[in-house]
């Protein structure tokens, strides 16, 4: 039901997401360009895993009018891991705690 997947979604999102980094350097080195950027999901119909809004009302509205942005705030928990060491990705090289892989720009 709704409500049990409310409880349980972001851990299990979370899960997925991880095995989905450590299986893939491409899609860990990706999230790692992003640097300590601010991620948001930029979806007008999804205001509970994204912001409520599209990416050019979003850039003109303060952050306090976005939507909860639960998969924005996953990508950094998972990116921080990375970084922190705290999650790997086979393959990936990561340089110290720049939050950038090996060869990143």
């Amino acid at each position: 039901d709704g409500q049990q997947w409310d409880r349980v979604s972001v851990a299990v999102m979370e899960a997925g997401g991880e095995q989905q980094l450590a299986a893939s350097a491409a899609l860990a080195s990706v999230l790692l360009s992003t640097g300590d950027a601010y991620l948001a999901e930029a979806n007008q119909y999804d205001s509970s895993w994204g912001i409520g809004m599209g990416k050019e009302l979003a850039m003109r509205a303060p952050r306090s009018a976005w939507g909860s942005n639960k998969h924005g705030h996953l990508l950094m928990r998972l990116r921080a891991a990375i970084v922190e060491g705290r999650l790997g990705a086979s393959g990936l090289g990561v340089a110290g705690r720049t939050g950038r892989a090996e060869g990143a720009t």
